[in-house]
């Protein structure tokens, strides 16, 4: 293994920490102020869903979610540079590829919304790092696309579709409201 293996594997929870320390910052007073218009836009399932959500959780069960998850990545980066073998960078790739979707789905609700939504800025910036990250590990340990592909869905499925809701429904709800000021809820601030 190289250093700039190292590098580039420990790169990935540090800028997705970086990243998560605006949507932390700019949590509250996002909601705030586009909790309304973010029901609006979306088709009206999601919107009932997530309508609880936006109502109970601020930034302290929201600082609860993505810590739990940098854990989890930087549990990730350190097992791949640990065991050094092909599940283990497997895995660290597809959460990799997973992040940089994430970045890029920020860039496209900002556009969408034609203003910022919370996250935007450290997705802008970082977007271009995890590119090069991706490519440079790729001519390093060369992967095939379908593994990649697959993986990355089931590293997606897990994280979002499991791991999230998990989040949201249970802890962070438990977590915001012994620690948190979301129970006096949000205005509408628009």
């Amino acid at each position: 293994m190289t250093a700039e293996l190292a590098v580039i594997a420990l790169s990935m929870p540090i800028l997705f920490a970086l990243h998560n320390l605006e949507e932390i910052a700019i949590f509250d007073y996002f909601m705030r102020k586009k909790r309304t218009k973010i029901l609006q836009r979306l088709p009206k399932k999601a919107a009932l869903c997530i309508a609880p959500v936006l109502k109970s959780v601020g930034s302290a069960g929201f600082t609860l979610a993505v810590t739990v998850l940098f854990v989890v990545l930087a549990a990730i980066s350190y097992f791949a540079l640990w065991q050094d073998n092909h599940t283990a960078w497997l895995v660290w790739l597809a959460a990799t590829v997973v992040f940089t979707f994430q970045l890029v789905v920020h860039i496209i609700t900002a556009i969408y919304w034609r203003g910022y939504a919370f996250g935007t800025i450290t997705a802008v910036l970082c977007l271009p790092a995890f590119i090069w990250m991706i490519a440079r590990f790729m001519q390093i340990k060369p992967f095939a696309l379908t593994e990649v592909i697959i993986a990355s869905i089931i590293v997606g499925v897990v994280t979002y579709a499991g791991g999230i809701p998990l989040l949201y429904a249970r802890l962070m709800r438990k977590f915001e409201a012994r620690f948190g000021n979301a129970k006096e809820g949000y205005s509408d601030g628009e």
